[in-house]
């Protein structure tokens, strides 16, 4: 009797024990499990939010590609719109321009002008006078303000007016045509009214 109260004591303790043992492994198992699956959401979380960051990234570049893209062709939209209007302003005023030399050129005082290009001029035997077609008519009027005879001839490059003196002895021409000087103005325009793009008027 002795002995069997013994035993049954002796195997409630071991009961009690294992069941420790068991419950502290059982906790233990627990505690890594919780801990794998913390680390588990953590590796999760971690790579989501990596993922989305890399995402937003992506995204905010590609609306700053977008974005210079629109800024870089409505830049450029504005840059023909001035530079068409700019086009549109300096034809006008060289239209208003080519009017009045025109005008000019059909006046009492064109002739007078002629003459005066040649004052103090000292016209040599090898020069001759190039005048437009439409200019040759006043050759005898200009001549009679020359001392000596003149050779003058037709310059069909000459569209304005005005005119030219070629030396056949040293083979150059001095240019004192109204389409040299307007052509001078032109440049002179577009240098000072330039803008970094080319167009077609400069």
């Amino acid at each position: 009797m002795y002995n069997d109260e013994q035993e049954a004591e002796k195997l409630q303790r071991f009961t009690v024990a294992v069941n420790e043992k068991i419950d502290g492994q059982i906790e233990e198992i627990l505690s890594e499990a919780y801990a794998e699956k913390d680390n588990i959401l953590k590796t999760v979380e971690n790579t989501v939010l990596q993922e989305m960051h890399l995402k937003i990234q992506h995204q905010m570049k590609e609306i700053d590609t977008r974005h210079r893209r629109i800024r870089s062709q409505a830049l450029q939209e504005n840059k023909k719109e001035i530079l068409m209007h700019r086009e549109k302003l300096s034809k006008q005023i060289f239209d208003n321009i080519e009017r009045r030399i025109i005008e000019f050129t059909d006046s009492p005082e064109y002739l007078k002008y002629l003459c005066k290009l040649l004052e103090g001029k000292e016209i040599k035997s090898s020069m001759i006078i190039r005048l437009s077609e439409r200019d040759m008519k006043f050759k005898d009027e200009i001549a009679k303000t020359m001392d000596g005879e003149h050779e003058f001839e037709i310059d069909k490059s000459i569209k304005y007016g005005g005119l030219s003196i070629f030396d056949r002895d040293t083979l150059t021409i001095e240019d004192r045509t109204i389409d040299n000087s307007l052509q001078e103005e032109k440049e002179q325009f577009c240098y000072n009214y330039s803008f970094t793009v080319g167009n077609s008027f400069c």
